[in-house]
């Protein structure tokens, strides 16, 4: 049974693997790193992070070449004395970096903040034929 068990979470790691290849997020120097998911659709790329408790001026979002980074800072109320029985939610600083498969055009990136969740949409930006110049 153990096998079994073991077996069936070494494919569910084999899918989870396969599933995010090629996106490389680095989130590792900072105080906490919200959930991201990244998902590939044929004609853009959506990013979802788990965030709540901020505002959408909170936010920094840079796109340079194929690097998207996202950044801020979650504010702790304040509260006078506090008893904490229970702490599990994460604040302070923190900055992803999702380095993309291709490139997207910087105009047409969409970030939408709503209900906890933050959403960027890049759209993949189709190829372009360069001409060559013949030389005289």
């Amino acid at each position: 049974m153990a096998d079994s068990k073991k077996s069936n979470d070494d494919k569910k790691r084999t899918t989870q693997k396969w599933i995010v290849q090629g996106y490389v997020v680095d989130r590792s120097r900072h105080q906490f790193a919200p959930p991201t998911d990244i998902i590939e659709l044929d004609d853009r790329l959506l990013i979802m992070i788990e965030i709540a408790g901020m505002k959408n001026d909170a936010f920094t979002i840079v796109l340079r070449n194929r690097q998207l980074v996202i950044s801020g800072q979650r504010q702790q109320t304040s509260l006078n004395n506090p008893i904490f029985h229970q702490a599990e939610i994460s604040y302070g600083a923190f900055r992803i970096e999702i380095a993309l498969p291709w490139s997207s055009d910087p105009n047409k990136v969409r970030a939408n903040y709503h209900n906890g969740f933050l959403q960027i949409e890049l759209l993949r930006q189709p190829p372009r034929n360069i001409p060559i110049n013949t030389g005289s």
